[in-house]
C-alpha cells in the first residue's frame, strides 16, 4: 500500500452527462433524423419534410404538421428525461410511441446548435435556440401547427465523434437509408427529402405495397412474394424475395416489430433458415417483414437508440416466422421472362424434367439434353448432390447390421461425441468402439454401406459445433456434395437417364442443396439468334 486515497466519487456537471448521452443516442447525423422523425410521428404528423446538407453535419432540418408544443412544454423539451409518452412503470411496461426515454432532443441539443419553432395550430408558436445544451434565445413568432427542427454545427463542441464519421456523402446515403425505412414503418404519411438541395424522395402516402416498391426497387419487388401468418395474438405480414434474387448484404432486409425497425439476431437467423440450401452461401434475400406484438410481451428499453428488442416467447415468435416463409418459398413460382436457368422454374413443372431427351456428355462435367424449351445443359455434380440431399431427408434412415466400421480422427471423433444428438436427427447414429473407431448404426435415408465411412466423414467434417435446424440441413447437404458425381466422372448412358428421371422427382431441381443452379437453357430464339436464323 502506497497511502495514496482512491479517486473521489463525484456526480458529472449536467452538460457532460448529455454529451455522453449524446453519443448513445445520437452517435451519427442519420441518428438524428431518426430521432427527430420519430418525435413528429409520436406527435401525430402526417406530412414530414427531412433536409440535409454536408451528409448532415452542415444542417439538418425537419418539419411536421403534427400538435406542436407550448411554449413552457417548448422549453421542457429540451431538459433530459423529459417526455409526453410515459409516465409510469405500468406506461414503460406497455410502450405504443417511437419515442418514451425524454433523451433525444436534448443529446442533440447537447452537441449541436438548435432552433426549435413550434405552435399548437393558434396562429403563434415559440421559437428557441440553443447552444450546446443551454438555451440562449426564446421569441415569440407566428408559424402554422407542427414542429421544425434545425440542426446546425453539430458535434462542433466533440471533434473525435466528427472524426469518426465517414464521408459527407456516406453519411448523406445513411440519411436517406433512414428516411426509407421510417417510409416503409408508416407509409400513411407523406414524406419529402432534400439531400444537398436536390430532392431524393417525394412520397404523397400510400399503401405499404407501393411504399415498399417505391424503396426495394420494382425489379427487386417484383420478384417478391407476400407473406402472411398469425399466431395467438402475434400477426406477421410482408414480403420476401425468391431464391433467384440474392445480395451479398443485408441491405435489402427490413425488420419491424410493431412499426419499429429492429436488428434482431433471431429475427435474421429465422430468414437464413427459411433459405437454407436454397441459395448460396454469402448470399442474402430482399424481405421486408412487419410483426405485430402485443406491446407488453416485447421489450424495447434495451439500448437508448431503442434499434434492439427483447421478446417474451422468442421461440415460438421465431417458429412461427420461419414456418410462415416456408410456406411461401415452397409455393411460390419464379416468373419464366427472360430466364435461362432457375428463374424459369415456376414455368416449369415436374412433367418438364420428364420430357428432357439425354443427348450426351459434355467435358464428364455437363450433361447434354433436349427439353421443351431447347438445348439443356446439367450440371452433373450439382443435379446428383440434389437428388442424393433430398433423398437423405425423405425417409428413415439406413439400419446397418452389422454395424459399419469407421475409423475417425481425433476430430471427428470428438465432433461426433459432442454433436450426437443434432447427428442422430440428421441420421447418423454411432458408437464407440476403441479409440478413434466407431460403429455406425444407422446413415442417412439412401446411404449404401459401401458410402457410410465417406458418408459419416463427410457429415462429421460438417458438425464442427451443435448443429441448429438449419446446420443439420448443411450437414446433409455436406455428405450429399461428398457423395456426389465428381467433375471428370464419365457416366453411362443408362447413368445419364436415370439421374434425369430421378430429378423430375425431386421437390427443388433447380438447385443443389447449397443453392447453385443445375440447370442452363438455351431457348429456340436464343439459337436462332445467334446463328442468324431469325
Amino acid at each position: 500500500m502506497t497511502g495514496e486515497f482512491p479517486p473521489r466519487v463525484r456526480l458529472l456537471p449536467g452538460a457532460l452527462a448529455d454529451r455522453i448521452a449524446a453519443g448513445e443516442v445520437v452517435a451519427r447525423p442519420a441518428a438524428v433524423v431518426k430521432e427527430l422523425v420519430e418525435n413528429a410521428l409520436d406527435a401525430g404528423a402526417t406530412r414530414i419534410a427531412v433536409e440535409a446538407d454536408g451528409g448532415g453535419l452542415t444542417r439538418i432540418r425537419v418539419s411536421d404538421n403534427g400538435w406542436g408544443m407550448r411554449p413552457e412544454d417548448a422549453v421542457l423539451s429540451l431538459q433530459r428525461h423529459a417526455t409526453s409518452k410515459i409516465a409510469s412503470d405500468t406506461d414503460l411496461e406497455r410502450v405504443g410511441t417511437y419515442g418514451f426515454r425524454g433523451e433525444a432532443l436534448s443529446s442533440i441539443a447537447a452537441v449541436s446548435e438548435l432552433r426549435l419553432t413550434t405552435a399548437c395550430g393558434l396562429g403563434e408558436g415559440v421559437r428557441l435556440t440553443a447552444f450546446r445544451g443551454q438555451i440562449e434565445a426564446m421569441e415569440t413568432v407566428g408559424a402554422p401547427r407542427g414542429t421544425v427542427v434545425e440542426i446546425e454545427r453539430l458535434y462542433e463542441s466533440v471533434p473525435t465523434r466528427r472524426d469518426f464519421l465517414r464521408s459527407p456523402r456516406a453519411e448523406g446515403d445513411r440519411i436517406a437509408e433512414t428516411v426509407e425505412r421510417l417510409l416503409l414503418a408508416r407509409p400513411d404519411a407523406a414524406w419529402h427529402l432534400v439531400m444537398d438541395g436536390a430532392e431524393g424522395l417525394r412520397w404523397p402516402g400510400g399503401t405499404r405495397a407501393d411504399a415498399a416498391l417505391q424503396v426495394l426497387g420494382r425489379d427487386t419487388f417484383s420478384r417478391m412474394r407476400p407473406v402472411e401468418s398469425a399466431s395467438g395474438p402475434v400477426r406477421l405480414a410482408g414480403w420476401l424475395s425468391l431464391p433467384s434474387r440474392t445480395r451479398p448484404h443485408r441491405g435489402g432486409q427490413y425488420f419491424y416489430v410493431n412499426g419499429r425497425f429492429v436488428r434482431h439476431p433471431l429475427l435474421m437467423r429465422a430468414v437464413d433458415e427459411a433459405y437454407a440450401g436454397q441459395i448460396p452461401a454469402g448470399r442474402h434475400p430482399a424481405v421486408a417483414l412487419f410483426w405485430q406484438v402485443p406491446p407488453d410481451r416485447v421489450d424495447v428499453n434495451l439500448h437508448p437508440a431503442k434499434s434492439e428488442v427483447r421478446f417474451r416467447d422468442e421461440a415460438d415468435l421465431y417458429r412461427m416466422t420461419r414456418a410462415a416463409l416456408l410456406a411461401v418459398l415452397g409455393n411460390a413460382p419464379e416468373s419464366a421472362a427472360g430466364a435461362t436457368g432457375p428463374d424459369a422454374e415456376g414455368a416449369r413443372g415436374p412433367g418438364w424434367w420428364a420430357a428432357l431427351r439425354p443427348l450426351g456428355q459434355l467435358c464428364r462435367l455437363y450433361l447434354v439434353a433436349e427439353s421443351p424449351d431447347g438445348l439443356a445443359l446439367i450440371d452433373q455434380h450439382a443435379a446428383h448432390e440434389r437428388l442424393l440431399f433430398e433423398r437423405m431427408a425423405a425417409g428413415p434412415p439406413e439400419l446397418f447390421d452389422p454395424p459399419v466400421v469407421a475409423h475417425l480422427t481425433p476430430a471427428q471423433g470428438r465432433a461426433m461425441a459432442r454433436c450426437r444428438e443434432g447427428l442422430a436427427r440428421a441420421g447418423l447414429k454411432g458408437e464407440p468402439f476403441g479409440r478413434d473407431t466407431w460403429l455406425i448404426r444407422a446413415a442417412p435415408c439412401g446411404v449404401s454401406r459401401a458410402e457410410a465411412p465417406e458418408a459419416v466423414s463427410a457429415l462429421l467434417d460438417a458438425a464442427e459445433e451443435a448443429p441448429s435446424e438449419s446446420e443439420l440441413v448443411g450437414l446433409r447437404a455436406a455428405a450429399a456434395c461428398r457423395l456426389a458425381y465428381r467433375a471428370g466422372l464419365w457416366l453411362s448412358d443408362e447413368e445419364i437417364g436415370g439421374l434425369l428421371a430421378e430429378l423430375a422427382r425431386c421437390r427443388e431441381p433447380w438447385r443443389c442443396p447449397h443453392g447453385r443452379p443445375t440447370l442452363l437453357v438455351w431457348g429456340e430464339s436464343d439459337l436462332a439468334g445467334f446463328f442468324r436464323r431469325v
